[in-house]
């Protein structure tokens, strides 16, 4: 089964770090980046991950206190994005 990706220079560095790997041959970037998705369209995406990271059947916050603050950070920055839009 073959895998094609855009050419973000991120799949192009994970391509290079990882070319002796088995099965590589088999992944491969596409020619053409994707079209831009629009303000709605984001906007259910990040109300998706939201939902999925915090929401009421997401997992329990971190216990550990530094990891509850990046956790508590993370969840602020996504809420303020989706509010900016």
């Amino acid at each position: 089964m073959t895998m094609e990706f855009p050419p973000f220079q991120a799949f192009k560095d994970l391509l290079n770090r990882y070319h002796d790997a088995p099965n590589i041959g088999s992944v491969s970037l596409g020619q053409k980046l994707p079209d831009p998705i629009g303000t709605e369209e984001y906007v259910e995406g990040m109300q998706q991950i939201y939902k999925l990271a915090f929401g009421k059947d997401s997992p329990a916050p971190p216990t550990d206190p530094d990891q509850r603050d990046e956790y508590e950070v993370m969840k602020r920055k996504l809420e303020r994005k989706i509010s900016e839009h």
